[in-house]
């Protein structure tokens, strides 16, 4: 499968990913949950922004496909490479 113009190994059926994918998500929910209360506190969009790409990075690393947004600086970016994964 391709995610972000980089072809990555990934089955849901296959048991390992599977895992990687529940754990990555849980990981996901509590990284939402302190970015949603750092924006409640009036946070810098920059650093909310930064906060959300570093969260799409850390799920693609666990997941084994740490190439999909490395060194990505970019929020849509890693926003739509996410969202393509979820497509696929």
């Amino acid at each position: 499968m391709q995610v972000n113009g980089k072809e990555v190994d990934f089955k849901i059926s296959r048991l390992e990913d599977a895992s990687k994918f529940e754990l990555a998500l849980q990981h996901m929910q509590k990284t939402e949950k302190g970015i949603q209360e750092s924006a409640k506190k009036g946070e810098l969009f920059s650093k909310i922004a930064k906060m959300t790409i570093d969260m799409f990075t850390d799920f693609f690393s666990e997941m084994g496909m740490k190439e999909v947004l490395d060194g990505c600086k970019d929020l849509e970016e890693a926003k739509g490479a996410y969202l393509e994964f979820l497509k696929e």
